[in-house]
């Protein structure tokens, strides 16, 4: 259970990065390459899967902040925000995928690959740590 270290980070995104990606047609750079591992999880609020994974998340999640973090994991709980409807289109049309929680994986700071619910044990292992 390597996955289990003191360097998971897990930070919400907000409005402006989703708008930024959706004129973009991907993250920045800044947010792909904050870690040498990468996962966004875009969700809805209500979605069950995403409540156990973000549980689950929170338990093997910690950061000393004087250390760059092995593995940044970014959320956004899309309904909760103005820009739902356009990022809901884009997330559908432009990265062709309806379900959630849709996760994105990234490795130094390019995409790996993408993903539906998993649970954390398998989302460690698409990384492959």
């Amino acid at each position: 259970m390597g996955y289990y270290c003191s360097m998971i980070t897990l930070r919400e995104l907000d409005e402006a990065d989703l708008r930024q990606t959706i004129r973009d047609g991907e993250f920045t750079k800044e947010i792909r390459g904050s870690a040498p591992y990468v996962v966004i999880i875009l969700s809805q609020g209500w979605c069950g899967e995403w409540k156990i994974l973000y549980a689950r998340l929170k338990k093997v999640s910690g950061w000393d902040q004087s250390h760059r973090p092995d593995i940044d994991i970014r959320w956004a709980l899309y309904d909760r925000l103005p820009c739902m409807k356009e990022f809901m289109e884009f997330k559908e049309t432009i990265w062709n995928n309806d379900l959630i929680p849709y996760l994105r994986y990234y490795g130094d700071g390019e995409l790996i690959a993408t993903s539906n619910f998993v649970m954390e044990k398998e989302l460690f292992s698409i990384l492959g740590v």
